[in-house]
């Protein structure tokens, strides 16, 4: 934890630099005026969440085409009764609820 909080301040006094010099800010619903740090923190915070989510669907993406072409392939060894539908099925779920919970996600982040 200690190490995490090191790592967040040089991040946060640069981001605060900004509310400290009063610089009117929107940061998705919150109105910065003032020196408010926690609304820098949030800043922050929404730039790792935005760029997690873009990294989130392409690695989803990634995963279930990696998975579709194994299971495939498993397919044509066995011959064409052998196709895993339930594996196809279920990697289809997975990717599509990931991508849309990061499309609103991304959506809501107002970047």
């Amino acid at each position: 934890m200690k190490k995490i909080f090191l790592t967040l301040v040089p991040f946060v006094s640069i981001l605060s630099i900004k509310a400290y010099a009063g610089i009117p800010t929107k940061v998705g619903a919150i109105n910065i005026d003032s020196n408010d740090v926690l609304a820098t923190l949030w800043e922050l915070a929404q730039q790792f969440i935005y760029y997690g989510a873009w990294i989130a669907i392409a690695a989803a993406l990634i995963t279930g085409m990696f998975t579709i072409i194994g299971a495939l392939s498993e397919a044509r060894k066995k011959g064409d009764s052998g196709i895993l539908w339930s594996s196809i099925a279920m990697t289809m779920v997975v990717v599509i609820l990931i991508v849309v919970f990061a499309i609103l996600l991304i959506s809501y982040m107002d970047i």
